[in-house]
């Protein structure tokens, strides 16, 4: 059977995870690895035995693709799904894969146009325990549900520090709330409005 070949842009901490997912893969291969000049991501290719190309273009002509994993921070997420596109590669994207709405519809518009897929990466939907929930809900074990309340809390990562400007990470809302909107979504269907309210540390 003929596996389904994936590229992965950025070699960090999140990209080492589903470089070790794809490991355990009957399906799906992680085919080459791309990112900056640096150690860490020559050290990411050499343990998962795939090129590695720190120019994405170079990478897309060299090879035969199903898709391309984005796994680089949020702010590069646009400039290199539009590149994805313009080679014609479908594009997963690490989550949120935008920090507007001008931008997220501006690469779905995009993707559309081509026929290409675009998929966020929202990965909590599928954990076991939110999975026994989601079938708990639609199965009406638990009755009919009036109110959902998610909280979150959670320090800086300590391998990035990027996430630490909002500009660049949306912030905790963003960057992982994002997460219970997404399950709540996956329940329930489309939303009327979304609300939120957040509180900043001392830290930042």
């Amino acid at each position: 059977m003929k596996k389904f070949r994936v590229a992965m842009i950025g070699p960090g901490s999140i990209g080492q995870t589903y470089g070790d997912a794809l490991k355990n893969s009957e399906t799906v291969v992680l085919a080459a690895v791309s990112g900056h000049d640096t150690e860490k991501g020559r050290q990411m290719a050499e343990r998962f035995q795939v090129p590695y190309y720190t120019d994405q273009d170079a990478m897309y002509e060299a090879e035969s693709l199903d898709a391309v994993l984005i796994c680089t921070p949020t702010y590069t997420h646009g400039e290199i799904a539009l590149r994805a596109f313009a080679h014609g590669i479908p594009v997963m994207c690490e989550k949120p894969f935008a920090l507007d709405s001008e931008t997220a519809a501006r690469l779905i518009s995009r993707a559309d146009s081509l026929g290409l897929r675009l998929m966020v990466m929202h990965v909590v939907r599928f954990w076991p325990e939110y999975a026994l929930l989601s079938g708990m809900i639609r199965e009406n074990v638990l009755g009919s549900v009036k109110n959902v309340y998610l909280s979150r809390l959670s320090a800086h990562p300590d391998w990035a520090f990027w996430h630490r400007d909002p500009k660049k990470s949306g912030g905790g809302l963003f960057d992982l709330h994002i997460h219970d909107i997404d399950y709540l979504y996956s329940l329930f269907g489309a939303v009327e409005s979304v609300y939120a309210v957040g509180a900043k540390e001392e830290s930042g």
